[in-house]
């Protein structure tokens, strides 16, 4: 399987604004630049936002302008706040050629420091591979990926990768944890086990 992946960074980790326009024209911009899949960040069309969240902006899976973003050509991975009904979701949409594939809704949400996704959105319930144009992947977000176990029963379940879109602190502040070695560690927990590459799209501010 070989194909080109181009990873797009938000404007900025805080902003909270629902952004069609914007996204399209970095898919355009990666299409152009001979990327077949594109992948945004995690809650990349809505901000991850530290605190309050600034009301429900959330939208159906199968929003329109979310398949727009895969018309200017390639495939898309984007993470967006999802309303699942009753409840809302940290998701991760595959989208190709203007439709839907696939939803992964984030199963670990963390809630601590200043991390409070439990307060702002329900987690998902199940992981699933699913089949693209170019093999069979699975969705991680972020925090999933720490969890060794989902990427064990993603190879069960067939998938040739992982895709991780991710908003993280670079740093905690001196003393503590190196995140960006840790998310390297992660990466090549994977191989021992002969499981499936992992392709990450990290993104975040710098210290929390």
């Amino acid at each position: 399987m070989r194909f080109r992946l181009h990873p797009i960074r938000c404007p900025r980790l805080q902003r909270a604004s629902w952004l069609p326009t914007w996204g399209r024209e970095r898919v355009r911009q990666a299409t152009f630049a001979g990327a077949d899949l594109t992948v945004f960040l995690e809650l990349a069309m809505h901000g991850y936002s530290l605190g309050h969240g600034g009301g429900d902006r959330s939208v159906c899976a199968r929003d329109e302008r979310l398949a727009a973003l895969s018309e200017p050509g390639s495939d898309v991975v984007v993470g967006f706040h999802e309303d699942g009904g009753l409840r809302t979701y940290n998701s991760a949409a595959y989208l190709s050629a203007g439709a839907l594939l696939h939803t992964h809704r984030k199963l670990y949400l963390p809630n601590y420091s200043v991390w409070e996704e439990r307060k702002h959105a329900s987690p998902g319930q199940s992981m699933r591979a699913y089949d693209t144009r170019f093999g069979r992947m699975a969705t991680l977000i972020c925090n999933d990926a720490w969890q060794p176990v989902l990427s064990w029963l993603a190879t069960q379940d067939g998938a040739d990768m992982l895709l991780v879109p991710t908003n993280s602190a670079a740093a905690f502040g001196p003393e503590t944890v190196d995140v960006v070695s840790y998310w390297d560690q992660l990466q090549s927990l994977h191989d021992p086990h002969r499981q499936p590459p992992v392709w990450f799209a990290i993104g975040g501010n710098p210290t929390v």
